[in-house]
């Protein structure tokens, strides 16, 4: 079933517009759980066993997977679709779904009912089999989910979250047994908890919160690194990194070049000042942020030539292994993932 909302609004000043759209993208993850919750309840009232999915969703007990593909046609279509091409991306799923979509047709809904009832036939599926999944024990809302473990799975990706993502959360582990008001409820009851922390709104107005846990978890990391902000062993002098900055720029401009003569010397600006903060300016811990292509590899790489240049050897880390793979490559940093040189470090195979 779907929901349709006119990109239309009538505004304070009586005129019209479009929809202020980025509140309902914010939310549909929550709107969804709430939608799938209120489904649920209503479907174990009436008597059917209610079970979670693996995918934020429920089933039917008594519906099998292979009945579920005999009715998803569309499904079928798109992966037919995926197979031709050997693609399966998400984004190649989303364009096989818009190659292999007709035009809508909007028959009555009587013919609708008959043409699904003709379809359930054919496999099996008629009114008695529904109703044979129909129990006589109707489930009642004395249900309590792990809200601590609830609480821990808030954290287990984002060190901060917002309300909705705790209702969400609340709506999918309670799928079939309460209703979206019900977990609005527990959820404002949460809120009131101490182990959850408000520490402020971000740039779209929304508090943030987390958990006492993490909070004094990245508390104790920011006490470390003031520890450290004044060392100086890893210094490099500013005369020093010069040379290096002006070889790489020579070099990529030549690389240009040699496909376009005319092209203009290669100038790093924010690379030079990322290299200066790292190899320079800065105590034990040195951050720098930026956009995908933006030249951080080739910042890495002159990095990586200065402090070998001085007889340190510099070692690379990514969470993912495909990640390391590319800073290694790329960078020419050996590098592994951040999980391994860990285990290294507390089995001391090795040390820094």
């Amino acid at each position: 079933s779907h929901c349709l909302v006119f990109n239309l609004a009538l505004r304070e000043d009586g005129q019209w517009g479009t929809v202020e759209s980025k509140t309902f993208y914010d939310h549909k993850m929550a709107a969804g759980a709430a939608y799938r919750s209120e489904l649920a309840k209503a479907m174990a009232e009436m008597g059917f066993e209610i079970e979670r999915d693996d995918k934020d969703g429920f089933r039917v007990k008594g519906v099998t997977q292979e009945d579920i593909d005999k009715f998803s046609t569309r499904r079928a279509q798109i992966l037919k679709e995926l197979e031709k091409f050997g693609a399966k991306s998400a984004k190649a799923a989303e364009m096989a779904g818009l190659s292999t979509r007709k035009d809508k047709e909007e028959p009555p809904h009587d013919d609708l009912m008959a043409a699904w009832k003709a379809q359930g036939a054919a496999i099996g599926w008629d009114s008695l089999k529904v109703g044979s999944l129909i129990s006589g024990n109707k489930r009642t809302h004395e249900f309590r989910p792990d809200t601590e473990a609830i609480i821990a799975r808030l954290t287990e990706r984002r060190s901060t979250f917002l309300e909705r993502d705790v209702l969400k959360l609340l709506l999918v582990e309670t799928v079939g047994h309460w209703s979206v008001e019900r977990a609005e409820k527990e959820t404002a009851d949460l809120m009131k908890q101490r182990s959850i922390l408000r520490i402020g709104r971000d740039r779209d107005g929304n508090e943030r919160l987390t958990t006492e846990e993490m909070f004094n978890l990245e508390k104790g990391i920011l006490d470390k690194i003031a520890l450290r902000k004044d060392e100086t062993f890893h210094r490099i002098p500013a005369g020093f990194l010069a040379g290096f900055i002006r070889a790489e720029e020579v070099r990529i401009t030549n690389q240009v070049r040699s496909k376009d003569p005319n092209a203009a010397d290669v100038v790093f600006t924010e690379q030079r000042d990322a290299i200066r903060h790292i190899c320079s300016d800065t105590g034990g811990l040195a951050i720098v942020e930026g956009w995908a292509g933006a030249g951080k590899t080739t910042m890495l790489k002159v990095v990586n030539d200065v402090y070998a240049a001085k007889g340190f050897t510099a070692i690379g880390c990514a969470l993912g292994g495909k990640a390391a793979g590319g800073l290694e490559k790329e960078a020419g940093i050996k590098s592994q993932t951040l999980f391994s040189l860990l285990h290294q470090l507390d089995n001391r195979i090795r040390t820094l």
